[in-house]
């Protein structure tokens, strides 16, 4: 199994990472695309759900922890992340 370390950074360039509005699709899509296992998106769905931020968004029934439509904050998370989990 991979680090967290090495799951963020994996998050963080992948390329598609503007076409998802959160962290939690972005880490979906990467497990279907088999770039994490099962047990490593649980890991990083989990880990996200620790260490969210506290504002909570609700549109069209699902939950952001951030403004749907901007990466920003999101990757500004995962580089803090990253240096947590170094």
């Amino acid at each position: 199994m991979k680090s967290k370390k090495e799951l963020f950074k994996i998050m963080l360039t992948e390329s598609y990472f503007h076409r998802f509005e959160g962290l939690c699709g972005l880490a979906f899509f990467l497990n279907g695309r088999n770039y994490l296992s099962n047990d490593e998106l649980y890991e990083v769905l989990d880990y996200i759900g620790a260490h969210r931020p506290l504002n909570i968004r609700t549109l069209s029934g699902s939950t952001y922890y951030w403004n749907p439509s901007r990466t920003a904050p999101r990757r500004r998370w995962l580089r803090r992340h990253i240096r947590r989990n170094s």
